[in-house]
């Protein structure tokens, strides 16, 4: 029986390259769910809802709200409330 190779010592990183390293990951992962949340959703309104003639009206808007949001002149949280109060939809 051939003996398995134990794995090394963990390399040593400081505090900061692990901390830049988490800041990296979560960072990915946000661009991540935020491009399968957009997939889905144009996907949706296409597929389901026939949208195609106005799909890119849709991700125009999209992209100017989001840049509002960014500049700070439009607040996320009041696009939740909105949504809720006057659609009934929870974020």
């Amino acid at each position: 029986m051939a003996k398995t190779k134990r794995p090394g010592p963990a390399p040593n990183i400081s505090r900061p390259a692990a901390e830049k390293l988490i800041k990296q990951a979560k960072k990915d992962a946000s661009e991540a769910a935020i491009s399968l949340t957009i997939t889905l959703m144009l996907t949706v309104l296409l597929d389901k809802f026939g949208m195609e003639e106005q799909i890119k009206d849709v991700y125009s808007a999209w992209n100017k709200l989001s840049e509002e949001v960014i500049e700070g002149r439009v607040k996320l949280h009041e696009l939740r409330n909105v949504l809720r109060k006057e659609y009934e939809i929870g974020i």
